[in-house]
């Protein structure tokens, strides 16, 4: 976009862009993100795995409620440190 639009005049300007340019910018982002070459495996890994991670963390979350109070804030503090190192 900044190329496309001069940088940063993108916000100091009021640019006009039509629904082809959109869309066209659009299609060139999702090839590019699903292209091998523009991330490293694990960057792929990742993001295949995220269907997972959100039924693993839906799980998790639904397991906080129903354990006891006392031992909710630190429970929950490791729990999200461990979601978020995986």
């Amino acid at each position: 976009m900044e190329e496309l639009y001069d940088g940063l005049g993108l916000i100091q300007k009021n640019v006009k862009v039509t629904d082809g340019e959109i869309a066209k910018i659009y299609r060139d982002l999702h090839d590019y993100a699903g292209s091998p070459d523009n991330f490293a495996p694990e960057v792929h890994a990742a993001i295949n795995n995220m269907p997972g991670l959100f039924e693993q963390l839906a799980c998790q979350i639904a397991g906080e409620r129903s354990s006891s109070s006392a031992t909710g804030p630190a429970r929950t503090i490791s729990t999200w440190a461990w979601a978020a190192a995986a």
